[in-house]
């Protein structure tokens, strides 16, 4: 550690050392769910609390460590033994010294690792990879595909997209959500400038998302709020509209809204008495 890097809070060098050692052992952790062990125990609540932290060099490094699969839990000082051997032993004038660089808030140890350059590819879909789930699926959806030289596609809103197997959607979503871990509305954005489609995306994004170890690192605080309110709706046109008169710079404005969701109406009069409006 540097001369800054040694004035730092001790729950920051703490998660300092292990970040830094997840990002040095990348290769080996990497995709294998392992056990880390602390003996400040400070640390383990921290990771819990991502969303709640106003610390900007603390969020940089627990969000260094998002990309692995890892169960922090607390070990007593007198119990850590192996971990603390090695750097007490050492005398400080053998350390390798540190190139120094200008970043104030010491986020360059993390910022500039491999998380942040790291990129998944798209899958290349090819025509092999459709199988009978998909074509039911076709079938019973009565969606039109558009049959190409290696893919089928589907038009949603004259836009042409490509129709993603069953078996490539989660490669899909993990390309688009890594290595930043993004999102349901900003991966759904990647997916959709990439021209693909599935049907029912927002559920599966849910699920994908749901299983990342981005969301295990952020508890639900609160429960979703259900509204028990019965909401207004219409089950065919002017069945139920609404409608309102209102005065605005010397004129009268009257509106006229149908609730019903497939057809929308409106009415402006401009200019007019309200017996006019009225009647």
């Amino acid at each position: 550690m540097n001369n800054a890097q040694k004035r730092l809070p001790t729950i920051e060098r703490e998660l300092f050392g292990f970040a830094f050692s997840c990002k040095k052992f990348r290769i080996y952790l990497h995709g294998h769910p392992f056990q880390a062990f602390t003996d400040h125990k400070p640390l383990v609540g921290l990771s819990k609390k991502l969303d709640g932290i106003d610390n900007q060099r603390i969020t940089a490094m627990l969000v260094s460590t998002l990309e692995y699969s890892y169960n922090l839990t607390y070990l007593p000082g007198k119990k850590n033994i192996l971990a603390d051997y090695g750097t007490r032993q050492i005398p400080e004038s053998d350390w390798e010294p540190l190139d120094a660089y200008d970043d104030p808030l010491e986020l360059y140890p993390f910022l500039d690792c491999s998380v942040t350059s790291a990129e998944v590819k798209f899958p290349d879909i090819q025509k092999h990879f459709y199988t009978s789930i998909d074509f039911e699926e076709q079938n019973r959806l009565n969606l039109q595909t558009i049959e190409n030289s290696s893919y089928y596609s589907i038009l949603i809103n004259e836009d042409e997209r490509i129709y993603v197997p069953t078996d490539l959607r989660r490669a899909c979503f993990w390309a688009a959500h890594f290595p930043l871990h993004h999102g349901q509305v900003y991966t759904a954005q990647v997916l959709r400038e990439h021209k693909l489609y599935w049907p029912s995306m927002d559920s599966s994004l849910q699920l994908f998302l749901s299983q990342c170890v981005c969301a295990k690192k952020k508890p639900n605080r609160s429960a979703k709020f259900v509204s028990t309110n019965r909401h207004i709706s219409a089950s065919y046109p002017l069945q139920l509209v609404c409608i309102d008169l209102y005065f605005y710079e010397g004129n009268t404005y009257f509106t006229l809204i149908d609730v019903y969701p497939i057809l929308h109406r409106g009415s402006i009069q401009t200019s007019c008495s309200c017996q006019t409006c009225l009647r």
